[in-house]
């Protein structure tokens, strides 16, 4: 069924909606365009009550939730957690929470109203929150001769710290392809095998690097002696073993759990 602003009623399951096509132009700053299409569905089916246009804008609108989160969350909480331990505890200070956030957001509104021209948006909550927790404590502004009762501390307050306006925010939907599930197999390092070293090499003539010996590990109380001429900053510090050459009765362990991984920043 059609609607007068060119939306139209459909059903999903047995939930009745309203469907609203919309083309979107946006032109940023700097130039840019972008042009898209929306389909945005609502349980709002009175199009007289929320025309599409109205719609339309205010879900460009919809990350501002993301505010009232971290409105309850950090300005209101401070990142503590809930201090009741049961479940009605906890639902009696939700409810308290959202009651004092709504409390706080109606008057930041009609502060807003009071000023024509002025967007909800540039009311600051902190400063909402602060002001009202200072009347609390300082038991100030509770009979009053002042006049403008409608506004109020609170609303006087919030014009006085009007926020800048807000910046046009624009993301263009965009299609995220999984992650490889091999993608890691990439970086999994492999053991190296072992080098003998030459017979001629004597590994007394080479210096030795000491290493405290680990508990279960065997009796041994440093690493294999370095090749001549060998920097130990170039060896591998995974669980790769070095490229040496030598003789195989010498050569360092090769086995997963040995103790012994020469690593230079270790």
């Amino acid at each position: 069924m059609a609607c007068a602003d060119g939306s139209y009623l459909s059903v999903i399951g047995t939930v009745k909606v309203r469907v609203i096509d919309a083309q979107i132009a946006v032109t940023c700053g700097d130039g840019r365009s972008f042009t898209d299409s929306y389909r945005l569905v609502t349980a709002l089916t009175d199009a007289h009550r929320y025309p599409a246009t109205v719609l339309v804008g205010l879900y460009h609108e919809r990350w501002e939730h993301e505010s009232a989160y971290y409105a309850l969350r950090h300005t209101i909480m401070n990142g503590r957690d809930l201090r009741s331990g049961d479940p009605a505890g906890i639902e009696q200070e939700m409810w308290s929470l959202l009651s004092l956030y709504q409390a706080q957001r109606t008057v930041m509104v009609e502060a807003a109203e009071s000023l024509p021209g002025t967007d909800p948006d540039r009311c600051c909550f902190s400063i909402a929150l602060h002001t009202a927790r200072d009347q609390v404590i300082q038991a100030t502004g509770i009979a009053t001769t002042d006049t403008d009762t409608l506004l109020g501390t609170i609303g006087r307050r919030i014009l006085t710290g009007l926020l800048p306006p807000r910046r046009q925010r624009v993301s263009t939907r965009k299609v995220k392809s999984a992650m490889s599930a091999t993608a890691s197999d990439a970086t999994t390092a492999t053991p190296t095998p072992v080098v003998p070293l030459p017979a001629s090499t004597s590994p007394s003539s080479n210096p030795q690097i000491s290493r405290p010996r680990r508990p279960g590990s065997p009796g041994t109380t440093g690493l294999p002696p370095l090749p001549h001429g060998a920097d130990i900053a170039s060896w591998p510090c995974s669980r790769k073993t070095p490229r040496v050459s030598g003789d195989p009765a010498k050569s360092p362990p090769t086995s997963a759990t040995s103790p012994w991984r020469p690593c230079a920043d270790n």
